[in-house]
């Protein structure tokens, strides 16, 4: 269906003054001249409302970062077990910069991640917390099979036993 081509771009509130743009009044409605005032206790109210909001988000930022440099600090463990050298390379420093700027971007994209998994972020903590067992459990895989290829050595190394 086509647009009427009479239509009238403007509205006539009184034949008298003339008209008013369409545009003209929606910024009308956009002004904050169409709030009612705000009283001085009210504003303060509001104002220590918003200081307490943004101290509890800088220390619960603070303790975000202060968890993910411990997991990082984990993660530094598990690979030290295998190569001691990366201790000396990771330090809490050099650990320190990936943690702080981990945050911003846990906070922006969270919600996407959590999109993905099907809106159950237990899920993904769950699957996260999985992390260090697994390591745990390649770990001690490989010592059992180290200890196996040792005592296999030594039962080969004593020779036969003599039963006589």
């Amino acid at each position: 269906m086509k647009p009427r081509s009479d239509a009238p771009d403007t509205v006539t509130n009184n034949p008298n003054e003339g008209s008013v743009s369409l545009e003209d009044l929606a910024k009308g409605f956009e002004s904050d001249d169409l709030r009612p005032p705000i009283s001085p206790e009210e504003q303060a109210a509001l104002d220590e409302e918003a200081a307490r909001h943004a101290q509890g988000m800088a220390a619960m930022q603070a303790a975000m970062q202060k968890m993910a440099l411990g997991i990082f600090r984990v993660t530094r463990s598990i690979v030290a077990r295998k190569l001691p050298e990366i201790r000396d390379e990771w330090t809490d420093p050099v650990l320190q910069g990936p943690a702080d700027a981990l945050i911003p971007l846990a906070q922006r994209y969270a919600d996407a991640l959590f999109a993905k998994l099907g809106d159950k972020p237990e899920l993904a903590v769950f699957c996260l917390s999985l992390v260090p067992l697994t390591f745990g459990y390649m770990d001690a895989l490989e010592r059992h099979e180290k200890n196996q290829a040792m005592e296999a050595a030594r039962t080969v190394d004593a020779g036969p036993v003599d039963h006589g």
